[in-house]
């Protein structure tokens, strides 16, 4: 069981001794197209998202920007489906039937269960000509990395119908770091 020790920092140190960073990751996306459920991309590396080995930060905020996506249906190479992000400390490859097969007593995704974060869902993504972007604020998802590591890892999916066609996906990470 954690422990929490109140006093071993003064507030003042506390603040001091927070990082608060932006962490770009680049995500090649699929060039098919892509149904409500399908996995848009596997887990991807936010690399030093903690100041620790083992530490722990919290996610407060992601930003997308998808570009060179130039054949998507509605003609004008913007996507604006729902994209749902999910966070975890293991690096292994992911999908609903791993999800599932935990959920159901399975074996074969426990150790990827238990090290999820958390997850979020960017809702508001605009077309902005041949790019198309979204956020989402105060998230507040604490994330801990695994025990000989400073990195988190982000895959994502895809709740729409859309033609990606190789586009290039820059997922804008905040975190504070503790």
């Amino acid at each position: 069981m954690a422990t929490t020790d109140l006093h071993k920092y003064s507030v003042q140190e506390k603040l001091n001794k927070m990082d608060v960073d932006l962490i770009d990751v680049t995500i090649a996306l699929p060039d098919n197209n892509t149904a409500a459920g399908d996995i848009l991309f596997h887990p991807q590396k936010i690399e030093d998202a903690v100041a620790e080995l083992g530490g722990k930060c919290m996610i407060q905020s992601v930003a997308l920007i998808i570009q060179d996506n130039s054949t998507e249906s509605s003609a004008d190479g913007t996507v604006v489906q729902t994209i749902q992000l999910l966070f975890t400390s293991d690096s292994s490859n992911t999908g609903m039937a791993s999800a599932l097969d935990a959920a159901s007593g399975g074996t074969a995704a426990t150790s990827l269960m238990n090290s999820f974060c958390g997850q979020v869902y960017v809702t508001n993504l605009i077309d902005a000509g041949r790019q198309s972007i979204g956020s989402a604020q105060n998230i507040g998802i604490i994330g801990k990395a695994a025990d000989a590591s400073r990195d988190l890892y982000v895959w994502g999916m895809c709740h729409g119908v859309d033609d990606y066609n190789g586009g290039t996906l820059t997922l804008r990470v905040g975190v504070i770091k503790d």
